[in-house]
């Protein structure tokens, strides 16, 4: 998450971090973005999509999320989705692939090719 805040701010991507948005009051993202001022809500999964639309959000960035998005949120904003899981999908994904987990597995492998 502050990766891609710092890379917004500096020009490395064009645009900027609108909202960042977990289920987890407590979740470390929501934490680090607060710190950087960046608008963060902890809501359910139900909610996002109008809390996405009232912040005019284009792009969808999915770091470190889990679960499938509801319809509504995939048809608002169909190829602006990005997904950055660290493993090239459909490989190493699944229950308990995320963070260390997914590269560990990729280098247990012997895979040569990896990335989001």
């Amino acid at each position: 998450m502050a990766a891609l805040i710092h890379a917004t701010r500096d020009g490395r991507i064009p645009g900027e971090v609108a909202l960042v948005l977990g289920e987890n009051p407590d979740a470390p993202a929501l934490s680090l973005s607060r710190e950087l001022g960046v608008p963060t809500t902890a809501a359910p999964l139900r909610e996002w999509g109008s809390l996405l639309q009232s912040h005019d959000v284009e792009w969808l960035c999915l770091a470190g999320f889990l679960k499938l998005l509801p319809a509504d949120i995939l048809f608002m904003f169909g190829p602006n989705i990005l997904n950055i899981h660290p493993a090239l999908l459909p490989k190493f994904g699944g229950k308990g692939m995320y963070g260390h987990h997914v590269h560990e597995a990729v280098l247990a492998a012997g895979e040569k090719v990896s990335g989001c």
